[in-house]
């Protein structure tokens, strides 16, 4: 049975918790397996299989070190197998496995809000300051270049397409890497959204700078 590499940590954790509390009670690790594995998770096949396995008379190795799945699932099945198949006892090697768990899950926790903060920032860029920025600048340019006379305003006109074509582009690769995203047609819908936006800004600014400047 092969797994993805979707994120079941948190379903990991409490597996762990209710199998560490029930062997702690017991001292008996297919009792205590059998009970935790009654919960809901996103292996919970995985583990009804594994343990039908094993009472049919299959290697503890066999039944549950063999999955394919996430490497902290894997470790978990592993040191299950090693306590089935030894008849050792597995109360440490489990409390260590959800300590080193806890400590990943709370990493995550904190770099995934400086993370989150940081797209944010990436996409009010794109749809907020580029496109006001942009367009001041661009009228800023036309206000200089109409005293200097070394600029054509065909020349303007592209590069005005070019800080549109920017303000599409960064709003895509924003989108695509948005968490909630979950396919391409997502991420061209919020990034169409977005443009919208930033465009309507960028010509919004350009507007306001023509009069303020008289251009």
């Amino acid at each position: 049975m092969s797994y993805s590499n979707e994120n079941i940590e948190q379903d990991l954790l409490g597996f762990l918790n209710v199998l560490i509390k029930e062997y702690s009670k017991t001292r008996n690790l297919l009792p205590a397996l059998k009970k935790a594995s009654e919960g809901s998770y996103r292996f919970s096949e995985m583990l009804e299989t594994s343990i039908a396995r094993y009472e049919s008379g299959m290697s503890a190795y066999d039944s549950f070190a063999k999955s394919k799945c996430p490497a902290p699932l894997n470790e978990t099945m592993l040191a299950v197998a090693a306590g089935l198949e030894n008849g050792t006892d597995s109360l440490h090697s489990l409390k260590d496995l959800r300590k080193r768990l806890e400590e990943r899950l709370d990493y995550k926790l904190r770099t995934s809000g400086a993370m989150d903060n940081a797209f944010s920032i990436n996409k009010l860029g794109g749809m907020v300051f580029f496109p006001l920025f942009a367009g001041v600048s661009l009228d800023i340019m036309k206000f200089a270049t109409t005293m200097s006379g070394q600029l054509q305003n065909d020349s303007l006109s592209r590069l005005g397409v070019v800080f549109g074509a920017y303000i599409l582009i960064t709003n895509y690769i924003n989108s695509r890497y948005d968490k909630g995203i979950q396919s391409n047609r997502q991420a061209l819908a919020k990034t169409a959204l977005c443009s919208m936006v930033g465009i309507a800004l960028f010509v919004a600014s350009a507007a306001f700078t023509i009069s303020f400047l008289g251009v």
